[in-house]
C-alpha cells in the first residue's frame, strides 16, 4: 500500500499503521524470547563471524532513527581485536540493537557512541577464548540511582514518565542481560541524571580456528 499512489493524509495513516505493526512485532518477539529464557529453552548457536560487520550492521540499521532526531551515531572498534570471533551473531546483534535503540530513544541532543574493546572482566576457560565489551554511551536523560536499582526487573521501565515516552514491555534490557550472561558475560550500566548513560555488554567469545598449513612438497 505504501508503494502506491497516496495522498499526503493517506500516507500519514499508512506510516502510522506500519510503525504500529513493527512495534507490535517487536513486543511479541520480546515476550517470546523472555518465555524461552524462563523455560530454559533458549539455545545459542556458535559460529565464526566478523565482529566489525556485526556492529556496523546495527549502526547502519538505526542510523535513520538517529538522523530523524538530529543526533549523532558513531562506532569504533579496537584494531587489536581479531576481526573474526566465534559466537552467536544473531543474539549478539540483538543485544547491541536493544542497547543502541534505547540510547537513541532517550537522547534528544548530542549523540550515541558504540565502542568495542577487549574485556578483562569476563572469565575465560582457556587461551582459545577472549572477552569482548561493547559499550553504548549516550548523552541522554540519564538514570537515577533509584531507577538503576530496578532497571533490569521484568516488565519494568525506569519510571512512569519514561514508560509513557518509550512504550514497550520493559523486557528488552532483561533479555539483553540474560543473553549476555548466557554468553559468559553481563550487561552493566553507569549513569548520571541529565548527562547520559553508558551500557556495557560483555561476552565470552571464541577465537576462530587457525587454518592448517598445507604440507610443503
Amino acid at each position: 500500500l505504501g508503494d502506491t499512489s497516496l495522498t499526503a493524509e493517506q500516507r500519514t495513516y499508512t506510516s502510522a499503521v506500519e510503525r504500529s505493526a513493527r512495534t507490535l512485532l517487536t513486543l511479541i518477539d520480546e515476550i517470546l524470547d523472555f518465555s524461552k529464557i524462563e523455560a530454559d529453552k533458549l539455545s545459542l548457536h556458535a559460529a565464526p563471524f566478523a565482529l566489525d560487520e556485526c556492529v556496523q550492521s546495527v549502526v547502519e540499521l538505526l542510523s535513520q532513527r538517529a538522523q530523524e532526531k538530529g543526533i549523532r551515531l558513531g562506532w569504533a572498534i579496537d584494531p587489536a581485536l581479531p576481526r573474526e570471533i566465534v559466537g552467536d551473531e544473531v543474539r549478539l546483534r540483538q543485544i547491541i540493537t536493544n542497547l543502541v535503540g534505547n540510547a537513541i530513544k532517550f537522547t534528544d541532543k548530542g549523540g550515541v557512541l558504540v565502542t568495542v574493546s577487549r574485556s578483562a572482566d569476563v572469565a575465560l576457560k582457556g587461551e582459545k577464548e577472549l572477552g569482548i565489551a561493547i559499550a553504548v554511551e549516550d548523552t541522554g536523560i540519564g538514570i537515577s540511582k533509584e531507577q538503576l536499582a530496578r532497571l533490569f526487573n521484568e516488565f519494568e521501565q525506569a519510571d512512569e514518565a519514561v514508560e509513557r515516552r518509550a512504550g514497550g514491555t520493559g523486557l528488552g534490557l532483561v533479555i539483553s542481560k540474560r543473553l549476555a550472561v548466557a554468553m559468559g558475560g553481563d550487561v552493566t550500566v553507569t549513569s548520571v541524571p541529565g548527562q547520559g548513560s553508558t551500557f556495557t555488554a560483555s561476552i565470552r567469545a571464541g577465537r576462530p580456528p587457525v587454518p592448517e598449513r598445507a604440507p610443503e612438497t
